[in-house]
Parts: structure tokens; sequence; C-alpha cells
């Protein structure tokens, strides 16, 4: 497989990493060819390790933020793995003896 082939990406991956390509425009530092491919292969990175909606996540903040390119920070993957149910919630004791009916 290609690295620089768009793999799995979602409609709205695309769109969001075409909006990101525009940014860079915008701020005068235009996308080369070898900066997109580098660009792609973070992008699938992100969406083999994790899923589209993360990648959008982090192309989002890098337009939200003027960045020049794509983070994946821990930020972003605890959010995932939240949404996921893999990792641990906030643990309330309260809400626990609330489930159990003894509280």
């Amino acid at each position: 497989m290609e690295e620089t082939k768009k793999t799995n990406w979602t409609a709205e991956l695309k769109e969001v990493f075409n909006d990101f390509l525009g940014h860079r425009k915008e701020l005068g530092h235009p996308v080369t060819k070898y900066a997109k491919k580098l660009l792609v292969k973070k992008v699938n990175k992100a969406v083999d390790e994790y899923d589209c909606q993360l990648a959008v996540s982090c192309i989002e903040r890098s337009i939200e933020s003027g960045w020049r390119s794509i983070f994946v920070n821990e930020y972003d993957i605890k959010q995932w793995k939240e949404r996921n149910n893999l990792a641990p919630k906030s643990f309330n004791i309260d809400d626990y003896f609330k489930e159990k009916g003894t509280g």
C-alpha cells in the first residue's frame, strides 16, 4: 500500500484536509507536493491507529490554532479513548451507589 494515498478517509476527513490545505495557503505557506505527501502519511497513521474522527479533530485544532502542521496530541487521544469507552472516566462514589440502588 502506498502511504501517500488517502486510504479509508471519510468525506468529512477529505473536506477538512482540503480546508487545511486552503488554510496553509491563506497563511502564506502553501503546501508543496512533498509536504502534502508527509501530511497525508501523518493523517493515514492517525486513521490507522485511531479513526477518521480523531484525524478530523486534530486537523480542525490545527486550523483553529493557526498551525502549519497537523499534530495528534495526548488530549485528542484521551478524548478518542473516552468516546470509544477505552479509558476510565472519572469515578464518583455517589454515582456508583445510585447505579447500585443503595444510595
